[in-house]
């Protein structure tokens, strides 16, 4: 009688449990049921019939809780616990924030840089704001991580006191040049090779060396840097005064630093 509540005695019922939705159809309760091994996270319910009592309500949560448990073994057998990574197939973004004074070198002359970016990271697609935010897509991780790798070295910036190991670009006889990271160099100045006199940097170094240096110095672009540091320093070590064999600068640009074309404008379209 849908003009009363189901009872046992005057107006029977029986409870149907299923993931289907079968008795949204037939049945005169749509009662669903969801939650975790620590309890309900949530209930909905849908009725055609004048109401449930109390008893036939606790029956339903019952068997909800009974099927529940049953459904987790199941999920819990295939997978444990939520995968660390997505799917390979699925999209992927990383966003960032870098100095807004840096766009233009990330953009690059004419969009130069970016598109190199793109095409040599899987034609990743790049947004650059004029807030200085950038969010890279791409379904390939790997490919998202490499060209924020790029960007990175871009608009990154050496500083006192940091340590890395470079291959060495170029040596003169006042000293070697060494790679920091994307396109910078640092001067590596013959005094600060070794502890012990050396007379022509040449002659202890060569191009595609590594090199441990220290960034000890910045000045007018330039970054100092010097390697001694990571060589014992002999008991009977006495300073020398500062040598000043470098030569004059002839138009070319020895200020540790490859010549550069990122100038392009800011940009804060899509590519």
């Amino acid at each position: 009688d849908p003009s009363r509540a189901p009872d046992k005695e005057n107006n029977h019922y029986t409870i149907l449990t299923d993931i289907q939705g079968m008795e949204d159809h037939f049945g005169d309760m749509d009662f669903k049921c969801a939650g975790t091994v620590k309890g309900i996270t949530a209930l909905q319910m849908d009725i055609k019939i004048h109401g449930v009592t109390r008893d036939v309500l606790s029956e339903a949560l019952a068997q909800a809780n009974k099927a529940r448990a049953e459904i987790r073994e199941v999920m819990e057998a295939c997978i444990p616990e939520p995968r660390k990574e997505v799917s390979k197939y699925a999209p992927k973004m990383v966003t960032f924030n870098i100095d807004p004074d840096k766009i233009r070198d990330v953009i690059g002359t004419g969009g130069k840089v970016i598109n190199d970016i793109i095409a040599t990271c899987g034609q990743v697609k790049i947004d650059v704001d004029d807030s200085g935010k950038v969010t890279i897509y791409h379904t390939d991780k790997e490919m998202i991580e490499k060209a924020k790798q790029r960007i990175d070295d871009i608009v990154r910036e050496a500083k006192v006191g940091e340590i890395y190991e470079g291959k060495v670009t170029r040596v003169e006889n006042y000293g070697a040049f060494v790679n920091l990271f994307g396109d910078t160099d640092g001067l590596c100045h013959v005094s600060r090779l070794d502890w012990k006199y050396v007379d022509d940097a040449t002659n202890v170094v060569k191009v595609g060396d590594v090199l441990k240096v220290v960034v000890i110095g910045l000045e007018d672009g330039k970054i100092k840097l010097s390697h001694r540091e990571f060589i014992e320093k002999p008991a009977d070590y006495v300073e020398r005064p500062a040598r000043n064999d470098r030569p004059a600068n002839k138009g070319g640009k020895d200020n540790g630093h490859r010549p550069s074309s990122h100038n392009g404008p800011r940009n804060n379209n899509r590519h």
